[in-house]
């Protein structure tokens, strides 16, 4: 009885969290439309600029579409973001960060050290959880790694210990690099 009420405290939070996504859209629509477009265009796509970012909002879209549990693989990640979930609000969710569904794989390849990024598979989170690293540069470039955190930060670490600790999932918003 109580892991039932818990699956679906989970669910309604999942709902909560997709309603609290699209609000947000709305208001970035209304404030757009009362401003420079261009411009205000030009800032969203800068979320998405780098392959990074792009593959961090494509495990985020994934988690945000799913109660919270991420992808256990790049071809189920993939494929969701093809065809599946709820399509108006994935669609929706995947035109707000710019990505084109025919590159998505290009996505998982750094733009700098031209290596596929590593993910951390099959997390579990809730729509509470503070942000977490979920794409890892694999090698890098001049002793730099870069990191996707949830939320479209972008950590470049230099040390093997902190880069071990974020693959282990200990990250806390504070951190700079």
């Amino acid at each position: 009885m109580e892991i039932g009420k818990r699956v679906m405290r989970k669910q309604d939070a999942a709902k909560e969290a997709g309603r609290r996504f699209v609000a947000i859209l709305i208001a970035m629509v209304c404030l757009l439309g009362c401003s420079d477009k261009d411009k205000d265009m030009e800032a969203l796509k800068n979320l998405t600029r780098t392959n990074i970012q792009k593959a961090t909002a494509m495990y985020t879209i994934y988690l945000s579409s799913n109660n919270y549990k991420g992808p256990d693989s790049l071809q189920q990640l993939i494929t969701f973001l093809r065809s599946g979930g709820e399509r108006d609000m994935v669609e929706m969710k995947i035109d707000f960060a710019h990505l084109d569904l025919d590159h998505l794989e290009q996505y998982c390849i750094s733009d700098r050290d031209h290596q596929s990024y590593d993910f951390r598979w099959g997390i579990d989170s809730s729509p509470n959880d503070h942000a977490m690293p979920l794409v890892f540069e694999r090698v890098g470039v001049d002793g730099v790694r870069w990191v996707g955190i949830s939320g479209g930060v972008i950590l470049k670490v230099t040390d093997d210990a902190k880069y071990q600790e974020l693959w282990q999932g200990v990250y806390e918003p504070n951190d700079t690099n």
